[in-house]
């Protein structure tokens, strides 16, 4: 019995590593098609006040 509950632990943990770096990869490939926008805003917030 001991050794199925390690089992699946260790499932258990392998499924939340997976979902945790899935999720990572969205929200990297997320951010690279929004780069534009940001970079822009970013480029326009530094621009100095015109008078």
């Amino acid at each position: 019995m001991r050794a199925l509950r390690q089992a699946l632990g260790g499932l258990l943990l392998i499924g939340l590593t997976t979902c945790t770096v899935v999720g990572g990869i969205f929200l990297a490939v997320s951010e690279n098609r929004s780069a534009p926008l940001a970079a822009t805003e970013t480029a326009a917030a530094t621009l100095p006040p015109t008078p």
